[in-house]
């Protein structure tokens, strides 16, 4: 399988790459009770956004706790984490060409109107 992602990253205690993977899916759904098909409206709740990066960042640091990691996204603005969640997001569901899943596209969450 080829390599597809170009996986942001987060400028925080040290660079930490966000991707979410088999075992982040599998925490945030378990820990959100949330159905892959609700992930769109997952990013439009602030709360669940970051459970989100917890689980993305968990995957890769077991010893990262929820404090910290609270801690650590005081540094940036919600514009960052918005931007570089969705592009994790977008990683993880490409197209057969490759490219993202909303790369030409202007999708809106139909509760909010907001952009997918």
């Amino acid at each position: 399988m080829k390599d597809l992602h170009n996986d942001p990253v987060l400028e925080l205690d040290r660079p930490r790459r966000l991707r979410l993977t088999h075992k982040a899916l599998k925490t945030f759904t378990q820990s959100t009770g949330l159905r892959l098909g609700q992930m769109a409206f997952a990013l439009d709740n602030y709360d669940q956004m970051t459970e989100l990066i917890y689980c993305m960042l968990k995957a890769e640091d077991p010893e990262l706790d929820r404090e910290k990691l609270d801690d650590m996204l005081e540094a940036l603005t919600p514009k960052q984490l918005i931007e570089a969640v969705n592009a994790a997001v977008e990683n993880a569901f490409p197209n057969d060409d490759g490219s993202a899943e909303s790369e030409g596209k202007s999708e809106e969450n139909p509760t909010t109107g907001t952009a997918l």
